[in-house]
């Protein structure tokens, strides 16, 4: 889908929130996911920020072309595409990063609460650079977006991935 906007001196922030993924109302119907702290209920913010800059050049979005999950053997090396492509041909530099939370009161809120998110926080021993253990080997190519990673333990694991998009070294 294709939406025009004004043009605008502030960004614009498309998002989509869902909460508690991780709470206790929901532990029958879900899987615990291993590297995150079971203190909060962790939920998901996922966005998109148009900057003024973006709107200057008629920038479009990256889009993601891998959307799929997947199954990592334990031991066994995989390698995940993450990357995105680019209509315009921009130059995209992948990084991880601690996903962004939603709690149950920004997920109610009205009107709609932008970013900054609060982070996930991670268990002991897990991290936004080693998401599946201090243990598991893990390699991520910045430029690309492919994850190469070898679990040293069996669990389901959440970790997030930032794309940031640059025009001629602009970042946009």
């Amino acid at each position: 889908t294709t939406i025009s906007l004004p043009r605008s001196n502030f960004s614009y922030v498309v998002a989509f929130q869902n909460c508690c993924r991780t709470s206790s109302l929901f532990q029958d119907q879900i899987e615990v996911l291993k590297n995150l702290s079971p203190e909060l209920p962790n939920g998901i913010s996922l966005f998109t920020e148009i900057t003024p800059i973006a709107q200057e050049m008629q920038n479009s979005s990256a889009i993601f072309i891998n959307t799929e999950p997947n199954i990592i053997c334990l031991n066994e090396n995989v390698e995940i595409d993450l990357s995105a492509q680019d209509i315009d041909n921009d130059s995209l530099i992948y990084e991880l990063v601690a996903p962004n939370n939603t709690t149950l009161e920004l997920y109610q809120a009205f009107p709609f609460i932008p970013p900054p998110y609060p982070k996930m926080k991670y268990n002991d021993g897990y991290s936004e650079m080693m998401p599946f253990g201090q243990n598991s080997i893990l390699d991520f190519n910045l430029e690309e977006g492919i994850l190469s990673v070898s679990p040293s333990e069996t669990g389901h694991y959440a970790f997030g991935v930032k794309v940031t998009e640059y025009k001629d070294g602009l970042e946009v």
